[in-house]
């Protein structure tokens, strides 16, 4: 049996992270904003990376100056990886806006909230004759192309036949070629 040692470290715990209130938050977004700086703070709050002004950065820990960054300041590895996170958490709150306004359906030129619903196939309940028409989720994320028609007579259920497509073309095809089914051959006289 391997013999197993022990050993305890004294260590002085690090200063408590600074807090900050949303009005402090909202003034160095702002400020980022308004000057283009950038300024990164990962692992709750414990490693910022900023920019003091253009081609100046700095780095903290727990808020306080950073002693392995003392004099020379953080590397281009910091630099890029900040700039990359920075990119990254404005295109997860953009996405994020998008993905909040994407609970209702419209038709494409009405978004008024008296034509909103919340299925696409709720717009075109009136309008069950193949007509293909174009329905805008949420007004801001996509317009997609759907079309109704009532069920076949030999269709196995009485669901309607529903088409939901990227293009209106592709939703069109669609429509004809069930239409095209559901005709009956012609019998040469």
């Amino acid at each position: 049996m391997a013999n197993v040692t022990a050993v305890v470290m004294s260590m002085k715990r690090p200063p408590a992270p600074k807090k900050t209130t949303p009005q402090e938050e909202t003034k160095m977004s702002e400020r980022a904003a308004d000057d283009g700086l950038i300024s990164v703070t990962v692992n709750d709050g414990k490693y910022t990376i900023q920019q003091t002004s253009p081609g100046t950065w700095e780095a903290l820990r727990y808020g306080e100056e950073w002693p392995a960054f003392r004099g020379s300041g953080p590397d281009n590895l910091h630099v890029a990886l900040a700039y990359e996170i920075a990119a990254l958490r404005e295109q997860v709150a953009d996405l994020q806006r998008k993905v909040n306004g994407c609970q209702w359906y419209w038709p494409e030129d009405d978004t008024s909230s008296d034509a909103c619903v919340e299925n696409p196939f709720e717009v075109l309940e009136w309008d069950k004759d193949g007509t293909v028409a174009a329905v805008s989720r949420g007004g801001i994320i996509e317009t997609r192309y759907y079309a109704i028609l009532p069920a076949a007579e030999d269709a196995d259920s009485d669901d309607d036949f529903e088409v939901d497509e990227a293009t209106h073309e592709a939703a069109q095809n669609k429509v004809n070629a069930e239409l095209a089914r559901r005709i009956p051959p012609q019998v040469a006289a």
